[in-house]
């Protein structure tokens, strides 16, 4: 905590958040907004100054606390965060019955629930960083997950190249199987791609599309705009991609790099210091997210597989899709560049409803899980767009929306 010293707020805070808080005056937002810091302070010490406006924490704070009031006072479906307490393979064989395709491939698919719902990991990436919304019985989700489809489905990494054509058809055989006549469909990370090709080859089988902090760089008509992450990365993956011998010099660099960041050089910068805190992902999972990189033959599949999906005419696929679609970011997010992502959306699709959450990265299912909820639950009421709170705006996305927000005048974090 040392490293992010926060203090309370200043009347300014509840001045700029005012209008998230219907029947209260700014002097009772402000009064509130103290209130919620004292119970902070009880496991976070604060300075004994006022935060400037400019603070993400302090800011990230606040709209918590307006959150949490809405949600006491029920205007907000918003759940109190649970962490479970088996680990993710216990999940699955405690909860889960354990099933496989003609051709042998795997599945797991939830005992309980009724509303069918297939859910895509990152490929390459753990299902651990998955447990919380897999172990939950609040909700009525018929889960089925199927195994990565390059391996890894829980120690992580590529072990087999396979497309994202074969992907799909493969999700639509189990689909098939299960006798699912449509399915709401939620994907992760490049995860989303597989997800938008099934619904465009199997439209009969998708319900709806969420995509969650989707990885979409390479689609037609989109400026290129790397994050941080793909910036990084994107010269490792052609290098090996043209001589397959840098892998094991590429994987061992990048398995001895520190997986926190290097907090000396963000000493006197409060934001850049505050994102890439909210930038992290769970220490517990750290490790394992970043197997597909630090194994030579994993990467090399990677670089392949990157090259394959970049390749893809997504574009047509997202033009032609008509089912419902949300996509769920991070505003912190590194690992995907969001204004990329918003105009693809908005380029491509006839209308998405975009949920970003205010102090997030790309783990929104796992560490902003209670929001992750909130947006699901609430788009699958109907489809008419999730619920939007202080933390979590929505704007609507798309070829049919006639106003789309602007990103330089600040209307989408």
């Amino acid at each position: 905590m040392e490293r992010f010293p926060t203090a309370r707020p200043s009347l300014a805070h509840a001045a700029a958040l005012h209008d998230q808080c219907r029947g209260l005056s700014q002097g009772e937002l402000y009064d509130a907004l103290l209130s919620g810091f004292d119970y902070i302070s009880r496991s976070w010490p604060l300075a004994d100054v006022q935060a400037d406006i400019s603070d993400p924490v302090t800011m990230t704070l606040c709209r918590s606390i307006i959150d949490a009031g809405r949600a006491a006072d029920g205007e907000l479906p918003l759940l109190p965060s649970q962490s479970p307490t088996e680990s993710v393979t216990a999940v699955l064989r405690g909860d889960y019955d354990e099933r496989a395709t003609e051709t042998g491939k795997r599945y797991f698919v939830r005992r309980r629930g009724t509303r069918w719902l297939l859910l895509l990991n990152a490929t390459g990436t753990p299902i651990e960083s998955w447990v919380k919304f897999l172990a939950d019985t609040e909700h009525d989700y018929k889960i089925i997950l199927a195994d990565s489809p390059s391996g890894g489905t829980f120690g992580g990494g590529l072990q087999w190249y396979e497309g994202v054509q074969t992907d799909a058809a493969t999700l639509a055989t189990i689909l098939r199987a299960e006798n699912v006549s449509a399915a709401d469909v939620v994907a992760w990370c490049n995860g989303a791609r597989i997800a938008i090709e099934l619904a465009h080859e199997y439209p009969d089988y998708v319900r709806s599309l969420v995509v969650s902090t989707p990885m979409l760089r390479g689609i037609d008509g989109v400026a290129p705009n790397p994050s941080p992450f793909e910036r990084e990365l994107k010269p490792l993956l052609d290098g090996v991609s043209r001589s397959e011998d840098l892998a094991p010099v590429f994987a061992k660099a990048i398995a001895q790099q520190s997986l926190s960041p290097d907090w000396t050089r963000l000493t006197n910068d409060s934001s850049a210091r505050a994102q890439a805190l909210f930038a992290m992902p769970a220490a517990c999972f750290a490790a394992g997210l970043i197997e597909p990189l630090v194994h030579a033959s994993s990467l090399s599949i990677l670089a392949r597989r990157v090259a394959s999906d970049e390749a893809l005419p997504t574009h047509v696929a997202l033009s032609a899709l008509s089912v419902p679609m949300m996509t769920i970011l991070g505003d912190s997010d590194r690992i995907v560049n969001n204004a990329l992502t918003r105009n693809a959306l908005a380029r491509w699709c006839r209308n998405v409803s975009c949920a970003t959450v205010y102090g997030a990265g790309h783990y929104v299912h796992d560490l902003q899980y209670q929001y992750f909820r909130l947006a699901l639950d609430s788009f699958y009421r109907g489809y008419a767009g999730p619920a939007p709170s202080a933390r979590q705006p929505v704007v609507q996305l798309g070829r049919e929306v006639t106003m789309q927000p602007r990103e330089e005048l600040g209307a989408i974090p």
